[in-house]
């Protein structure tokens, strides 16, 4: 009861020292370790309960970004597409469904298409090769 009061601050180690010291130094040794022992034990327990917290929170708000992004990239990629489509509709003068060479020339330096391909980061040339390649 006596190594219990010291540890919770119940009695006052001088007055337990006094009394081991009438019977042992070895029991004082005995005495100061298992305080301190006991101290670090608590501080550890306490901390490794604090630092896991973080740890489970830091990896909650990792899953939730990540979540995040990949709705953020698939509603940019349905967005993305559904201009595509428009500027292929406004392309498509004919209304045959189907963009011809002549068409695409037509267009390409229009304000709308020039602004879907500043979106998707290409150049005139570049949407111009790519035409190229899926004729």
């Amino acid at each position: 009861m006596t190594l219990f009061q010291n540890i919770t601050g119940g009695m006052e180690w001088g007055l337990a020292i006094q009394t081991l010291l009438s019977v042992s130094y070895f029991w004082v040794i005995v005495m100061v370790f298992y305080v301190i022992f006991t101290y670090f034990a608590v501080l550890n327990v306490v901390t490794g309960a604090f630092c896991q917290g973080a740890m489970e929170g830091k990896q909650y708000d990792r899953e939730l970004t990540v979540q995040q992004l990949l709705s953020s990239k698939e509603s940019d990629l349905h967005r993305t597409t559904d201009l595509f489509k428009n500027m292929l509709k406004i392309v498509d003068t004919d209304g045959s469904g189907t963009v011809s060479a002549e068409e695409f020339a037509e267009h390409l330096n229009d304000e709308a298409v020039q602004a879907v391909l500043t979106m998707l980061e290409l150049s005139s040339g570049d949407a111009w090769a790519l035409f190229q390649l899926l004729d």
